[in-house]
């Protein structure tokens, strides 16, 4: 109960550092573990934004894309085309 509280207010900081007034998202981010690979195709597409959880995170685990390689959570934004 401890730790979910714990990575709550780390999710709730990561997004507020993140946000910025140039890098506007249409909707709820999706939180996903990705491996160094799958979130390097993330950071290369232009319609989405995608930022590290927590930057202290100390277990990797299974990457939800490719499901071979291990991990770091990842908030993905899609970028608003306003």
């Amino acid at each position: 109960m401890i730790r979910q509280a714990e990575r709550k207010h780390k999710k709730d900081k990561a997004e507020e550092r993140h946000r910025s007034p140039l890098l506007k998202s249409c909707n709820m981010p999706m939180e996903l573990c990705l491996c160094g690979r799958c979130a390097g195709a993330f950071y290369n597409l232009e319609d989405h934004i995608i930022r590290r959880v927590d930057y202290d995170q100390y277990f990797e685990g299974k990457c939800d894309y490719c499901g071979q390689r291990y991990g770091y959570d990842y908030l993905v934004y899609e970028r608003c085309t306003i």
